[in-house]
């Protein structure tokens, strides 16, 4: 006769701390869950839990390891690590965000998190930290997992929601309902469930995405950490599952390219270069390192100063006023065309660029 293995098994709310090693099924939500040796459940996934692509982390740069832009930035309107947004209305503000380091083993698998200090805010409206992701589609009519890790200076509240918005030419944004999260003063893990409303009846147009969206404290003087942040499908937060750094850091490409060094000023040498065919025209045939999500907005610089050219004959700098990008698509260029200045032709000259696709 065979042996009859037998799951503790139950409703989900009645489901209690299992011991190392140990099972549990909830009838209700038909999810399997086994104790770990910290004491708490861990989900195992089923056919129905999604263990890879969006569904399982919408988020990019979640792990804050790509920092193109810089590590230390203004609290104004802009991007700071790669794909996070910072968002404020207020009539002044005063303050850093900033890329922070972790004593290895304080959060799984995290090197690095993002520390907002306000030390001014006049008249706050609203000041938020946000990132878009790709397709509005994505969740809709839908449980979503928001994972974050985070710590702050004192008691501190976030509001975590979600926001559709359809694109040029399609519906009005929708925002989900807004958890709020009480912080202290320790790295703690928390844990928000949102219902992403459904997108029946929309229209969609082009640039259509979903946020994730955490609204900070409008008061000043405060310092909030934050790190890991993952967005998932379902009622439970999946475990955080890291990246390679170069898929990471390919993800990003998508998005924002520069091509000199991460997180410097440009150089006074450039990394891109091209011959004068014309006074006006340099012949570039430059390639992006991964196809980017449209045709980007790309911008010359050199030693900090947007427009600026370096002969590699003569060092002469030439400063245009404006520039136009030919045969260009998300994959790359062909020519730069220039005015309010000129070039020797046959010359060579050095830059730098950037290319921006963000949403």
């Amino acid at each position: 006769m065979a042996n009859k293995i037998q799951v503790l098994r139950g409703l989900k709310a009645s489901l209690p701390v299992l011991s190392a090693g140990e099972f549990g099924y909830t009838t209700d939500t038909k999810e399997l869950y086994i104790g770990n040796p910290t004491g708490g459940n861990t989900q195992i996934p089923t056919i129905n839990t999604p263990i890879s692509g969006m569904m399982r982390q919408a988020i990019i740069n979640g792990n804050f390891d790509v920092w193109q832009r810089g590590t230390n930035f203004s609290i104004a309107n802009h991007f700071v690590a790669d794909r996070w947004y910072v968002g404020i209305v207020a009539d002044a503000s005063q303050g850093t965000i900033s890329r922070g380091s972790l004593t290895p083993g304080v959060i799984p698998n995290a090197e690095s998190f993002m520390r907002i200090n306000p030390t001014s805010l006049v008249n706050c409206q609203y000041i938020v930290i946000q990132q878009a992701i790709e397709g509005v589609r994505n969740f809709a009519g839908g449980k979503v997992a928001i994972s974050f890790w985070a710590k702050a200076d004192a008691s501190r509240v976030l509001n975590v929601y979600l926001n559709q918005s359809f694109g040029v030419g399609g519906s009005p944004l929708v925002t989900s309902a807004v958890s709020n999260v009480s912080l202290n003063t320790s790295w703690t893990k928390y844990t928000v469930i949102l219902d992403c409303p459904s997108i029946v009846g929309k229209t969609i147009g082009s640039n259509n995405f979903i946020s994730l969206v955490i609204g900070l404290p409008v008061t000043t003087g405060y310092t909030i950490d934050i790190a890991q942040v993952q967005v998932n499908a379902g009622d439970a937060a999946l475990p955080f599952q890291p990246k390679a750094k170069q898929q990471e850091e390919q993800d990003c490409l998508r998005y924002r390219w520069q091509s000199w060094a991460d997180a410097t000023a440009s150089p006074s040498t450039g990394s891109v270069s091209g011959v004068a065919i014309t006074s006006t025209a340099l012949l570039i045939g430059a390639r992006f390192p991964v196809p980017m999500r449209i045709t980007p907005t790309v911008n010359v610089v050199n030693n900090g100063v947007s427009n600026q050219f370096r002969s590699t004959t003569n060092g002469s700098l030439v400063t245009a006023t404006s520039q136009f990008f030919g045969g260009g698509n998300n994959k790359g260029f062909l020519l730069i065309s220039i005015s309010g200045a000129t070039f020797t032709v046959g010359d060579y000259y050095d830059f730098d660029i950037f290319a921006d696709a963000e949403l």
